[in-house]
């Protein structure tokens, strides 16, 4: 989903940002266990956008973005654990699982996520009142 963002001029990164984000796919480390590589992603490219380059500096921006994130993936998914993701097809070694059905699944699940970022990247924080 990095390049994908990246190619489309939403975020500006390096390759090594794109090989640092390879090992989220799968659930980390194609463990299934963990968060949808998809939504670790999303959180990667928000983080590019507005997040600290300097420790001291405000984490609103980013951290706002991110739960906003979240909720919209949320909204839409059962869970955002990969292997609840994907818990139709079986464990990662049945054939079920290679199928061609959650390889679409799934990217699915990261073409959905792509352009919640693009809307969470856009959206205006609420102000408190």
């Amino acid at each position: 989903m990095i390049l994908g963002l990246r190619d489309h001029g939403l975020i500006h990164c390096t390759d090594d940002l794109l090989r640092a984000a390879t090992g989220f796919a799968g659930g980390i480390g194609r463990s299934y266990q963990g968060l949808c590589g998809a939504l670790s992603a999303g959180v990667m490219a928000l983080g590019c956008l507005y997040g600290r380059a300097v420790f001291l500096v405000e984490t609103s921006p980013c951290a706002k973005r991110v739960k906003r994130l979240m909720e919209r993936f949320n909204e839409t998914r059962r869970s955002n654990i990969c292997k609840d993701l994907t818990a139709e097809f079986g464990p990662p070694d049945s054939e079920a699982f290679k199928s061609k059905e959650r390889k679409t699944l799934c990217a699915d699940i990261v073409r959905d996520t792509g352009n919640m970022v693009a809307e969470v990247a856009l959206w205006k924080i609420p102000t408190d009142k």
